[in-house]
């Protein structure tokens, strides 16, 4: 939704920490959007990212679709792993956000950082084959996308 929304050139921001008064289930993340003057953003040097390096072993298209991708505190709680034709995203966790967060904000961090990817995928042409979701040791979690 935050892609489609800046895509009609309306700013949007996930507001993560807030939630609805009444208890739901289903609740995942809550985002405000709107009009602005003047463009926040004007293209990928506008965005405070850490380096490739250090969320990615290969510095390709793909990997720059995941790089700009929100996530909570701008943490980036990714490490991309990229082999033939799949690349998989690994919770990794970074500073102290990384215990506090983890079973939290993390996993709809990955959720969006893998939905950067399958679009920028469909956008260079690729064909999504499969997205597959893992849990790991010590509670650690991954998500596998394959294309063609």
């Amino acid at each position: 939704m935050d892609l489609y929304i800046q895509s009609k050139g309306l700013g949007s921001l996930y507001l993560g920490v807030k939630k609805p008064k009444s208890a739901s289930d289903e609740f995942c993340i809550m985002m405000a959007f709107g009009r602005t003057d003047v463009p926040f953003r004007k293209g990928e040097q506008d965005f405070s990212r850490l380096p490739m390096s250090e969320i990615s072993n290969s510095d390709n298209i793909i990997a720059k679709y995941a790089r700009v991708a929100p996530s909570a505190r701008n943490s980036q709680p990714w490490k991309l792993i990229f082999e033939d034709d799949e690349v998989t995203i690994e919770y990794f966790g970074r500073g102290m956000f990384k215990g506090i967060f983890r079973k939290k904000l993390s996993m709809i961090d990955l959720g969006i950082v893998t939905r950067h990817i399958e679009l920028g995928l469909l956008k260079e042409g690729k064909r999504i084959t499969s997205v597959v979701p893992a849990s790991g040791p010590d509670n650690g979690f991954s998500v596998t996308v394959s294309f063609d």
